[in-house]
């Protein structure tokens, strides 16, 4: 979105009760409470915030990593990050070193969030692209690693367990479906991934 966009975001952002009257949530509540806050919490409200990604296309960027911990309800499980990155990298992305630039920080993050992923779910070590599916949460949490693997864990667990139901084959039941939906809601592009070999066929 261009920068209207995102001055339009930010103006909708402070009429919502999430920062009415309050300069810093972080002096209120700890992001794992925020996670755990109901729906109907009178510092953060779904309903309007859905309502002002639908008008403007995204989130204030100063406050999207706080939006996201409460939309997904991220537990803020510190121990148990702690567990699974203490059992260091995962032998299955050992062949990371040869597709990414590991040698930033961002890099390293990204290859530790791989592993604890895959530690804590040994099947999606299995499958190709992880990083491509998680990268956007490793970016928007940059630093913040807990945030990240919780992100992307419940992500996959709730919208991604379908990709791994016929592993080690396609899942070509839900590309189709995905396939429909992109037909009938943005055609041109549906025949633009056709015309390149892009579409569910290439799986």
């Amino acid at each position: 979105r261009d920068r209207g966009g995102a001055a339009e975001a930010e103006a909708d952002f402070h009429r919502t009760p999430l920062l009415q009257g309050r300069s810093n949530l972080a002096q209120l509540l700890p992001l794992s409470r925020l996670g755990l806050l109901p729906e109907e919490s009178a510092l953060l409200d779904a309903r309007k915030l859905r309502s002002i990604l639908q008008r403007s296309g995204r989130f204030p960027d100063e406050h999207r990593r706080l939006v996201w911990r409460f939309l997904l309800q991220l537990p803020g499980n510190a121990s148990a990050h702690k567990g699974l990155s203490a059992r260091g990298q995962h032998p299955a992305n050992a062949p990371l070193h040869d597709r990414l630039s590991l040698r930033s920080r961002r890099g390293g993050r990204l290859e530790r969030l791989l592993s604890c992923l895959s530690h804590w779910c040994p099947l999606l070590a299995c499958g190709p692209g992880l990083e491509g599916s998680v990268l956007p949460w490793a970016l928007a949490y940059d630093g913040d690693e807990l945030s990240a693997f919780e992100a992307s864990a419940t992500v996959l667990a709730n919208w991604g367990q379908r990709f791994y139901e016929c592993h080690s084959h396609p899942p070509v039941e839900l590309l189709a479906s995905v396939s429909a939906l992109l037909a009938y809601h943005a055609p041109a592009v549906a025949v633009h991934l056709q015309q390149i070999g892009a579409d569910s066929a290439a799986w």
